[in-house]
């Protein structure tokens, strides 16, 4: 508990008024509540590890907080089936919060054989769940103790921030939407990831100015079916989780948000390799975005030779 609340809580901080928050009131709340304690318990354990030094020496001592990391979500998930039966006024925001520390979980905890993309699958899949639940009970939400009405009344979207963008990511971004026409053009379907791409171009704006930290965790709300569309290989879907890993990245250089490790760089490796040797690659803009998106996170271009590999 000393390890949440003097650094691992950060990772969930978004606008000022989270902190008292999450380092007061949301532990308070765990005390009567075995599946959030067991939840931050995880989380913390988790914490711990990605500190623990990649030195051989402590190399036990690492596996130990990421079992222990294992053991708490487990143990959180049991009690979360065993004693939660519906969504209340009472229990909505800690609802929310353990969905989150849950979800954020999924990014820390190695589990063998899952790519980078699986990971931000799962996440997509979890938080889209979770935005779901609060669109369906928006109000219990916003008379609850969360910071959601705070963030509602004094961070609501500003169409005036895209203006702070730097002039080169503006330009990808334009790819990204000119693209995402061109796709759609003719589909039935083709416009499925609108509101995810509009959503994504916000997220910069975001992020460039700092106003809402993780702002990115939005994009699942109205980008649900992206993760669907990435697991059947859609090459849009790989395209925009592309950006996705570029805002991932971005957010990891920051020390609060240590729970995103390197996962964006890895998905920016990954998705780039496959849109490449996608049906979309001719497309025009769609090399420039994935040069600009692997020198964002700082990977070598993939040059013709990288498709003619994949293609053989």
């Amino acid at each position: 508990m000393n390890r949440w609340s003097t650094r691992t809580w950060t990772c969930l901080y978004v606008i000022p008024p989270c902190q008292a928050y999450l380092q007061e009131s949301l532990p308070r709340a765990a005390l009567q509540n075995n599946y959030l304690m067991n939840a931050i318990f995880s989380l913390a354990a988790a914490d711990l590890a990605c500190s623990a030094s990649n030195d051989t020496t402590l190399a036990q001592e690492k596996a130990k907080y990421f079992c222990a990391a294992l053991h708490y979500g487990n143990e959180a998930a049991r009690e979360f089936r065993s004693h939660v039966h519906g969504v209340t006024p009472h229990n909505i925001e800690l609802l929310m919060y353990f969905s989150t520390v849950i979800a954020l979980l999924n990014f820390v905890t190695p589990v063998e054989g899952t790519t980078a993309l699986g990971r931000v699958g799962k996440y997509f899949d979890m938080v889209g769940g979770m935005f779901g639940i609060a669109a369906t009970h928006t109000q219990w939400l916003l008379d609850s103790s969360a910071p959601a009405r705070a963030a509602a009344v004094g961070y609501g979207p500003d169409a005036m921030l895209m203006k702070r963008i730097d002039h080169e990511t503006m330009a990808a971004l334009d790819i990204l939407s000119s693209v995402s026409r061109r796709v759609g053009e003719g589909e039935a379907d083709g416009a499925q990831y609108k509101l995810a791409v509009a959503q994504t171009r916000y997220s910069f704006a975001e992020d460039a100015v700092g106003r809402m930290k993780g702002y990115f965790s939005t994009i699942p709300a109205v980008g649900m079916e992206l993760a669907n569309g990435a697991r059947h290989m859609d090459p849009m879907a790989l395209f925009v989780f592309m950006y996705f890993g570029v805002l991932l990245d971005r957010s990891s250089r920051d020390p609060m948000m240590w729970v995103l490790g390197s996962v964006g760089r890895e998905l920016v490796d990954e998705t780039s390799v496959m849109v490449l040797a996608s049906s979309i690659a001719g497309i025009p803009g769609v090399r420039e975005g994935i040069e600009w998106a692997r020198n964002e996170v700082e990977l070598p271009t993939l040059g013709r030779s990288s498709t003619l590999l994949l293609e053989m």
